[in-house]
């Protein structure tokens, strides 16, 4: 997948949405490395292409121009609400972000167990409703960034997001910004026909 370095490019934004067509895909990232900016820019190649676009918009501070329609939404009910009135699915559905719409259930620093699997819950409820727009509508979820340690001590960057949850998606994406924006392919979904099963013991 080519980095994309600068949104405005159409030829780039062109082909990112015709790899990804029909796809969930996740995209995450820190804050102020674009993923917002990026998601925006895509809606409108895809109407400047003739196709339509529904920007659902958690975050009230998203940089979008005036002219861009987002339907702000405050609530995983009405967020689904809305989905279930979708009659005719778009070129491509953004959710920005699915982050912010699980904040009922963050604490201040830590989660209750109780807290922590029903934000697992959400996050795979969310998925799995938006993948049923898979191969009609591209489905476009932001997501923030998190960021772990692997066994040599060196962080590891991954979406702040139950990885359960991430059955339901398709290919990920990393918003970083390194000398300028870039939009780098962090993971894709591997469908197994039949998995096997190895015990060690």
């Amino acid at each position: 997948m080519a980095e994309l370095n600068e949104f405005s490019k159409a030829d780039t934004l062109r082909e990112f949405y015709n790899r990804n067509r029909g796809r969930v895909v996740l995209l995450f990232g820190r804050p102020f490395t674009g993923k917002s900016t990026f998601a925006v820019a895509l809606c409108k190649l895809v109407e400047r292409a003739g196709g339509d676009y529904i920007y659902y918009a958690i975050d009230t501070t998203i940089p979008a121009p005036e002219d861009f329609e987002l339907e702000k939404v405050s609530s995983w009910i009405e967020l689904r609400r809305k989905l279930n009135q979708v009659t005719e699915p778009p070129a491509i559905i953004v959710v920005d972000s699915i982050t912010t719409l699980a904040t009922e259930f963050y604490g201040d620093k830590l989660l209750s167990p109780r807290a922590n699997l029903m934000l697992a819950r959400f996050y795979d409820e969310v998925l799995r409703k938006l993948a049923q727009f898979r191969g009609r509508t591209t489905v476009l979820v932001i997501a923030h960034e998190s960021v772990s340690f692997g066994n040599d001590g060196e962080p590891q960057p991954r979406p702040r997001i139950n990885e359960n949850a991430l059955r339901n998606v398709d290919v990920i994406y990393r918003a970083v910004k390194d000398g300028g924006y870039k939009i780098t392919k962090w993971a894709e979904r591997k469908v197994v026909e039949k998995p096997e099963f190895v015990v060690e013991i």
